[in-house]
């Protein structure tokens, strides 16, 4: 009967729709408040002890810190070389990151290499993907890539990607291009 009135009676139809959807929200909506509304009770049986195990907020391993800027050298060298043009300014801004770096020297020379290689690297950004590391990651790309005087659009699509690995949507890496 229900079918045949939406057929023949199309607003009628919308309406009844419309009702059942309000009035199944609200069933969910009370049961949902009863629910959350009652205390929640602990079993002494189930909790686990966790003091002691709570330890204060160390630096990682200088091992873990060289990942990190290695890691970010690679992406910024993949950047530089995003539009096939290699300019001095770009280089100058990666080998200046890497000299401000208190880095040991073998370490240094590797990223140099790196940097002056035609070839892009394979970044991990999940050792990039800690939120002021992040954040700090693509600022660095976007000003590298208008150290030349122009973001060429290959260059706006990497930092794209690469913000889309490092948890940033689309419109926040316009909106930072933009700045």
């Amino acid at each position: 009967l229900r079918s045949m009135i939406a057929k023949w009676l199309p607003g009628v139809g919308a309406a009844a729709m419309a009702a059942w959807a309000k009035i199944s929200t609200n069933m969910v909506g009370k049961k949902a408040k009863e629910i959350l509304g009652k205390e929640i009770v602990f079993d002494e049986q189930e909790m686990i002890d966790v003091t002691g195990s709570v330890m204060d907020a160390e630096l990682p391993p200088e091992s873990d810190m060289e990942l990190v800027v290695k890691n970010k050298i690679i992406l910024l060298s993949n950047l530089m070389k995003a539009d096939g043009i290699i300019h001095k300014q770009e280089m100058a801004y990666i080998n200046q990151i890497i000299e401000k770096m208190d880095l040991p020297a073998d370490m240094a020379l590797e990223l140099h290499k790196i940097v002056k290689s035609p070839y892009k690297g394979q970044v991990d950004y999940n050792v990039l993907n800690n939120g002021d590391e992040a954040m700090s990651v693509i600022i660095d790309m976007i000003t590298l890539a208008k150290s030349d005087g122009d973001i060429h659009q290959n260059e706006q699509l990497y930092i794209r990607e690469a913000g889309k690995h490092l948890g940033f949507s689309d419109d926040e890496i316009a909106e930072m291009i933009k700045g």
